[in-house]
This record gives C-alpha cells, sequence and structure tokens, in this order.
C-alpha cells in the first residue's frame, strides 16, 4: 500500500502510444498454412530392418558341452597363510600378537571426541581470533585400549599452550580393549574459525 501512489505515477508516465499502435498495425496474411504430409515417413519405409540374426549364435552352452572341459588344480600356500591370519593371538601390553585397529573403529571413537576436541580450540580461539592450521599427532593406542602416546608431529597453529591442552586431552580417549596390536597411527586435524 505504501508504493501505491508511486506504482500509479510511473503508470501515468510510461508513454504507451508506441505499443498500442504496434497492436493496431498487424496485418493479417492472406497465405495458407504450409501443411507436413505424415505419410512420406511411413511411405519411405519399404523393408523391415532385420533385428538381430540369433542363428548364428552358439546355442551350444550349458549341459554336456562343459563336461568335456578339463580343469588343472593348482596348489598355493596362499590358502594356508590366510588360514594362520586368521587366529589372531591376544595383544598385550608390549604391542605384540594379533592384527591392528581397523581405520572404521577409530574412525568412530575419534569422531565422539572431536567435540571436546574442537572445543579447547574454539575458547583459545576467543583469545586470538587468528588461531587456524592443521595439526598431526602421532597417536599409539595399547591393546587394553588407553592412548599410551600422544606426540606432536606437526602444527600449524603456533600456539604452544593450546597444542599441549589438545595433546593432553586426546591422551583422556579410551577405546574398547581389544584382542589386536598396539597401533600407532597419524590423526590429522583441520582447525578453522567457523
Amino acid at each position: 500500500m505504501q508504493f501505491k501512489d508511486d506504482l500509479a505515477e510511473m503508470r501515468e508516465m510510461m508513454q504507451t502510444s508506441a505499443v498500442e499502435t504496434a497492436a493496431t498495425t498487424v496485418t493479417n496474411s492472406t497465405g495458407e498454412a504450409a501443411q507436413i504430409d505424415r505419410a512420406m515417413i511411413t511411405s519411405g519405409a519399404k523393408v523391415a530392418s532385420g533385428g538381430i540374426n540369433t542363428a548364428a549364435l552358439s546355442r551350444d552352452t550349458g549341459g554336456v558341452a562343459l563336461s568335456g572341459r578339463e580343469t588343472t588344480k593348482v596348489k598355493s600356500g596362499l590358502a594356508d597363510g590366510t588360514k594362520k591370519a586368521g587366529q589372531a593371538t591376544a595383544g598385550n601390553s608390549n604391542g605384540t600378537g594379533g592384527a591392528a585397529r581397523s581405520e572404521e573403529e577409530i574412525r568412530k571413537i575419534m569422531e565422539q571426541h572431536k567435540g571436546a576436541i574442537y572445543s579447547i580450540y574454539n575458547r583459545a580461539l576467543r583469545q586470538n581470533a587468528a588461531l587456524e592450521g592443521k595439526m598431526v599427532v602421532k597417536i599409539v593406542i595399547d591393546p587394553s585400549g588407553r592412548i599410551v602416546e600422544a606426540s606432536l608431529v606437526s602444527s600449524e597453529l603456533g600456539d604452544k599452550d593450546l597444542e599441549a591442552k589438545i595433546l593432553q586431552r586426546i591422551k583422556l580417549i579410551t577405546f574398547p580393549a581389544s584382542n589386536v596390536a598396539r597401533t600407532t597411527l597419524n590423526q590429522t586435524f583441520d582447525f578453522l574459525p567457523q
């Protein structure tokens, strides 16, 4: 409603005479519209495409024809190796025995604790708004599920106190005890202000 008067003035200012004369000068054509002859499409098709000739395809598949084939037995030590690999022994505190922890298990646990790690970063961000960068941490997980080592591999943050707090928080993470060997991995954290 507030622009009602402005719109009315704009309508009055427009020169509609050119539009009105153009509408009245439209001429009617005296010629007839061209007709399309659809019969030309069907009348040109005198022969079928022929389709696919299946007579030339082999009908000698399956059944008795396969019984005439010879097979060769091959001996391989791979089958014995997989049986031994499947029998993991219990891991112990010095890191021997068993297979490594799965990446999926590690990622799942790290995702659960990501909020606590990033909250430490967000608190430090209040003091220094320019804090951002990548931090790579070497983590060693014991078969009992404890993180026995969390050390800094590289950091772009440039804040030693923040890095120390994050490392301390990572050491508090626990994994489920498992029948695995001691697992070492490098975990990357990207810290960017939100």
